[in-house]
């Protein structure tokens, strides 16, 4: 089975194993994170893509201890072999900004309006790692001129709203890495940005992680931006891994049916190529996925054992690699 091969895996920055999400407590609750597996070694960035509300920033807040506490989590998440589920709320704020940092999709909202730039960035340097505040302010210089924002003294005296949408996007790199975490989750963090300034994001995190051998989640719905950064891409459907591959493979030898119709979305790079196509239906709303397997109602290799049956994890190559379907493609893309 891939989770135990992925269990066994050395060098380990973090590791996920079992990770469920139910809307209560009560025994029967609904779940909607189910029996999550992922593995990040040091220095590696690992995605993690799937439409919206297939559980993939939920999966992230869980590890986090960010979820409402209605919301039941269970499982294992480890980093660098700290348990992190079911600690208490002092030792997750020792654990998070500190070792983990998270950009979050918004940067506009997840900033503190009320607060300048320099006295949100300032603030983890100060609570983590003890700095004065005037060695605060030269750190946060410092950060903000790695982040490529121009003028850093004076930013340190902006709002968020007197910044643009791409420059909080740095912002939030920026506040996110103050601490110098060991693994950095990045949500989304090029959605709402325009072409130009989702790739200086992209080479400004390369950067970062070449210079720190930083290991990085990157949450994102879009497999090309996947195919930019990541080393690994982690495939979810309706709270669920449904395939785990390496970058080559993943475009070229797709697995489960839901990752080549996420690729059909993709637009044609060269004339001839097939347009994009849309997948028909819709993703489950959380807590009320279909028996058997959840893509069954959107798949074209659906049999009667998918309608009835939940397909397990099934490994497909070295590693923690694997695909949970009965019917898997073969074919080379």
């Amino acid at each position: 089975m891939l989770s135990d091969e992925m269990t066994a895996e050395p060098n380990l920055a973090l590791e996920i194993n079992g990770l469920s999400v139910a809307l209560g407590s009560a025994p029967d609750a609904p779940r909607i994170i189910h029996d999550v597996n992922l593995t990040l070694a040091r220095g590696e960035c690992v995605g993690v893509v799937g439409e919206s509300g297939c559980g993939k920033t939920v999966s992230f807040l869980a590890t986090m201890g960010l979820l409402p506490g209605v919301l039941k989590v269970s499982g294992s998440a480890r980093l660098a072999g700290q348990e992190m589920i079911g600690v208490g709320e002092r030792q997750l704020e020792r654990i998070r900004g500190r070792k983990v940092g998270m950009i979050f999709q918004d940067p506009q909202s997840a900033l503190n309006p009320v607060r300048t730039i320099g006295a949100q960035l300032m603030e983890p340097l100060r609570l983590h790692l003890g700095m004065t505040r005037a060695a605060a302010e030269a750190r946060a210089i410092e950060l903000l001129t790695l982040v490529g924002i121009p003028a850093p003294r004076d930013r340190l005296r902006a709002y968020p709203h007197e910044i643009s949408g791409g420059t909080c996007q740095r912002v939030m790199i920026a506040v996110a890495l103050a601490s110098e975490p060991e693994v950095l989750i990045a949500d989304e963090p090029t959605t709402a940005l325009d072409a130009t300034v989702q790739l200086q994001v992209l080479d400004l995190l390369r950067s970062i992680q070449a210079q720190t051998s930083l290991s990085i989640i990157f949450i994102t719905h879009d497999l090309g931006v996947v195919a930019e950064i990541c080393d690994r891409v982690v495939v979810m459907y309706a709270g669920r891994t449904v395939e785990v591959q390496d970058i080559p493979g993943v475009f070229s030898t797709p697995h489960h049916p839901y990752t080549r119709a996420l690729l059909d979305c993709l637009p044609a790079l060269e004339i001839g190529q097939a347009p994009p196509r849309a997948i028909s239906g819709d993703v489950p709303m959380p807590g009320r996925a279909p028996s058997g397997c959840p893509f069954h109602p959107r798949c074209s290799r659906m049999t009667e054992t998918c309608r009835v049956s939940m397909p397990a994890m099934q490994s497909t190559g070295p590693g923690p690699q694997g695909v949970a379907c009965y019917h898997p493609l073969q074919e080379t893309v």
